[in-house]
């Protein structure tokens, strides 16, 4: 898709904006009074998460565990989570404190509304497009970077 995106962007001469997808997921609910968090399980007993306030990135987006968002969120009344796997975040999360009031919506799924939203308010602040050598940026390592890794730590 990707490849796709910069053939017609060179070929239009139109700037692509990179639009994270915990952003996206994140955005329709800016204006809610209390926490956001943007999830999608990673696997491994892992999620990629983020937590907004007021529209704003408060926990970076990271490849974490439900422990981590837990402790951050810990003092907050409200907490909304989005993202498709919300509603296995919300058990995990409520595992670790049962005391948090979460809000879930069943059925979620990426707005493209939310993406073209974003990739205009990037505009308007003049943030630079996506250059030639930009890709797609991950939290995670691949399974062959991390054996790669290993391999070179052992000799």
């Amino acid at each position: 898709a990707y490849a796709a995106l910069k053939a017609i962007e060179l070929s239009a001469d139109k700037p692509l904006y990179a639009v994270p997808t915990l952003d996206a997921y994140a955005w329709p609910y800016s204006d809610f009074n209390g926490s956001v968090i943007s999830v999608i399980d990673a696997k491994k007993d892992q999620f990629f998460a983020a937590v907004y306030k007021n529209g704003k990135n408060v926990f970076e987006a990271q490849d974490t565990n439900v422990e981590a968002v837990a402790d951050f969120v810990k003092d907050e009344n409200n907490i909304l989570i989005c993202g498709d796997d919300s509603e296995v975040f919300k058990e995990q999360l409520l595992e670790v404190n049962k005391n948090l009031n979460l809000i879930t919506f069943k059925g979620q799924t990426l707005s493209t509304e939310a993406v073209f939203a974003i990739a205009e308010e990037k505009i308007q602040k003049n943030e630079p497009s996506m250059q030639d050598y930009d890709g797609p940026e991950y939290l995670r390592k691949s399974e062959a970077e991390i054996v790669l890794e290993s391999k070179q730590k052992s000799v």
